[in-house]
């Protein structure tokens, strides 16, 4: 009997010691005795999916840019030079008399014209008015004022800064908000009842709609063109959403 207890006691002493050295070695490495214990099974951490989303709107695009130009031909580019300033100061001080039109100077060269022999045969000269406004009407006004120094060019339609954020706004709200409703719905599909969002990445895109410009003709030179007849287009603007969500139960 006397041998069984000394048995028993000894073993009353190992155990103790064996969660001490365990705990011992914890300790050194700094680790939390929990870090120890093995992974969750994967029905706990659930399983992950890849998700996309987006939403769109057509948006008129509410600012436009008039570019005229004036061409001039002389055989002295020194002359040339200062005719075609001289034209582009007068339609530039007309124009910044316009408070709803900016105007600034745009391409301003003078080049040889040659022939096939190479050799030159006079010179040729271009320079550029740009007019950027928002007020669609004062600048075709503008522009038609300017027509008898400067001819229309080029006409483009574009949406303004302030008009873009706050469209993203409104469409990164919805992006969000459809996925995380395919977000829910998928986890609900595959036996899960909700979700945590891991990793998600946004961005936007822009897509214009030109529309065709009619243009007086028949001008004679100096008169001066009728208001010219603008239409704006639409710009589609659009935000995605796409990220990876995990499952939970």
């Amino acid at each position: 009997m006397g041998k069984i207890k000394k048995i028993v006691w000894g073993l009353l002493i190992i155990m103790p010691v064996g969660l001490m050295l365990r705990t011992a070695h914890a300790a050194a490495l700094n680790v939390p005795t929990k870090a120890l214990s093995p992974p969750p099974p994967q029905d706990v951490l659930g399983h992950k999916l890849s998700l996309s989303a987006q939403a769109s709107a057509d948006v008129l695009q509410d600012t436009v840019r008039i570019v005229l130009l004036a061409e001039q031909q002389g055989n002295d580019p020194a002359s040339l030079t200062a005719m075609l300033k001289q034209k582009v100061a007068r339609a530039l001080r007309i124009a910044q008399s316009q408070k709803t039109v900016s105007a600034q100077t745009g391409l301003f060269r003078v080049y040889p014209r040659t022939g096939k022999s190479g050799r030159t045969h006079g010179w040729q000269g271009r320079a550029e008015l740009i007019l950027d406004a928002s007020d669609v009407a004062a600048t075709a006004r503008l522009a038609g004022q300017l027509s008898p120094m400067m001819h229309i060019d080029d006409v483009r339609f574009s949406l303004s800064p302030k008009a873009i954020r706050a469209l993203q706004t409104r469409l990164v709200k919805e992006a969000v908000g459809n996925f995380r409703e395919q977000a829910q719905t998928a986890s609900r599909a595959f036996g899960y009842h909700g979700y945590s969002v891991t990793e998600v990445h946004i961005r936007q895109n822009r897509a214009g709609l030109s529309q065709p410009i009619i243009m007086a003709a028949g001008l004679s030179a100096g008169e001066e063109e009728p208001d010219l007849p603008l239409a704006a287009g639409k710009s589609t603007v659009t935000v995605m959403v796409s990220g990876e969500v995990r499952m939970t139960p």
